[in-house]
């Protein structure tokens, strides 16, 4: 196994192989001698715990290759001699030999030589698997590189192997939203509800349900989330709505404010292709403090620096609108989680003379992304507003994690079973197979406020936790497909917004 090691062979360890050529990488001569001690010192360890096995290993070479030469009996029985004889000189499996993996051989030679396959797979039962040593191997070239080296690698590879789940947030807590209030900031107003005044974004969150078929929105207001407020007017109007006004600057002109828009449809750009099915606009002042992220799930919408639009055929579908209120610190923590989603940004004003100590969205404009683990990302704070105390959550993968995010990365994360409203495949079904960690799929139609919805028209994705207090925005519907691409949740911790949409 060394010396296949050492000519390049790595497929005795088949992850490591597939991340190799998946991710075209080549092993400098540091990390293969560091595998290479890792398997000296792999054998050591089998010579101490499994010593009486070991003192074997001579007697039972014929199951390593029972083609060599050398190889004339097994010392089990009469039986099991013979059908070595035979096997030796089989052709046919001869060829499969080196194709195949040694408990995928010994399997398959099962009903032509049943006695000395079961002989053989007695053997190797304890060692069924080496994927424990190679994803050691493939987490130590994804932390160990050029770019980033590791001298000592081995509390980072505990912390990526460990079986036990970390509780990051007790570790670190990392600032990606923050609502908070400035007084003099010039980004725009929103109005709250039917008859209401409009109200600073600043000082409020706020999240906008528009139903299938429905004009007019059903709101949450930060500080009087206990209950849904109607919308002050028809989505589709120029004006006097919570759409409207959040967009008034991106619409509009204002030197002052500066946006960047992305969304999977940009608008008048006709069959774009990308995986990504992200929609938001990241909007800031250049005279204060002050920013906003809206993450919303209309396509072809907004459309910068022209008249309020709204698109007529996205009346008759269901569409969210989250807005969030940040300060400009933050945009870079924003932007470090959408890399991982590959979003199609097709509009962008804002001055590198704002963001020059922003690393990653400078990486977001250029369009880099990560091309080495780890392909998922998770930010979590606890934020102080009027309301109290509010915990967010975001999750986000690149195309290159194979998870599916509702079950390997909400549920895992979150510990908790969530009920899940969202359009689905019938291939990706509920699972209730983990205790307290299932996938309840909420069923169509249903109603939100005395608003009708239904998962033939309605464009959201969301979930709920149970036990309580979690309220969760995916932007990829429950598809078995969306493990292949990128995707992000947003979850809030709040038990009033948990409960408008449980």
């Amino acid at each position: 196994m060394e010396k296949n090691v050492k000519d390049g062979n790595y497929c005795c360890f088949e992850t490591l192989a597939t991340f190799i050529v998946e991710k075209e990488a080549t092993l400098d001569e540091d990390l293969i001698s560091m595998i290479v001690v890792h398997l000296d010192s792999l054998k050591e360890s089998f010579d101490y715990y499994f010593s009486e096995e070991m003192k074997f290993c001579d007697k039972n070479i014929w199951i390593v290759n029972p083609f060599q030469s050398d190889v004339v009996a097994t010392g089990i029985s009469t039986k099991a001699d013979e059908e070595l004889i035979d096997l030796s000189e089989d052709y046919s499996f001869k060829m499969s030999f080196d194709r195949k993996r040694l408990i995928q051989f010994w399997l398959s030679v099962e009903n032509t030589y049943p006695t000395l396959s079961t002989a053989a797979l007695k053997v190797l039962l304890p060692f069924t698997t080496s994927y424990m040593c190679e994803i050691r191997f493939s987490a130590m070239i994804g932390i160990k590189t050029k770019l980033r080296n590791k001298l000592q690698l081995s509390n980072n590879l505990r912390l990526k192997l460990t079986h036990i789940s970390v509780d990051v947030e007790e570790v670190i807590i990392i600032p990606i939203f923050h609502f908070i209030n400035f007084s003099h900031s010039k980004i725009s107003t929103f109005q709250n509800a039917a008859g209401g005044a409009a109200q600073n974004w600043l000082t409020n969150k706020s999240i906008v349900y528009k139903a299938p078929g429905q004009v007019n929105g059903k709101i949450i207001v930060a500080g009087a989330a206990g209950n849904w407020q109607d919308g002050a007017g028809a989505i589709n109007a120029a004006n006097g709505h919570s759409f409207a006004k959040a967009l008034e600057h991106v619409v509009g002109n204002d030197g002052t404010i500066k946006f960047l828009a992305y969304n999977n449809a940009p608008p008048r750009v006709p069959k774009v292709k990308t995986k990504s099915n992200s929609k938001g606009v990241i909007i800031l002042s250049t005279n204060a403090d002050a920013a906003a992220w809206i993450v919303h799930t209309v396509p072809g919408f907004p459309i910068p620096k022209t008249v309020y639009t709204w698109p007529a055929a996205e009346t008759a579908k269901g569409h969210l609108l989250l807005c969030l209120t940040i300060p400009e610190s933050q945009i870079n923590a924003i932007a470090a989680s959408l890399l991982f989603i590959q979003p199609m940004i097709h509009y962008n004003d804002i001055p590198e003379t704002e963001t020059a100590a922003m690393p990653y969205f400078g990486k977001l404009i250029k369009g880099e992304i990560p091309t080495l683990p780890p392909f998922t990302s998770r930010g979590s704070i606890r934020t102080e507003n009027a309301g109290g105390p509010l915990t967010v959550h975001i999750y986000s993968k690149s195309e290159s994690s194979k998870y599916e995010i509702y079950k390997k990365i909400i549920v895992k994360s979150l510990k908790k079973t969530i009920k899940v409203w969202s359009r689905r495949d019938n291939k990706l079904k509920g699972d209730c197979r983990v205790s307290q960690r299932h996938i309840r799929l909420i069923t169509s139609p249903a109603s939100v406020n005395g608003h009708n919805t239904n998962l033939e028209l309605d464009e959201t994705s969301w979930a709920v936790s149970d036990p309580r207090n979690i309220f969760c925005h995916i932007d990829k519907p429950y598809f078995k497909d969306q493990a292949k691409e990128p995707s992000l949740a947003v979850c809030i911790e709040n038990n009033d917004i948990f409960a408008r949409f449980n």
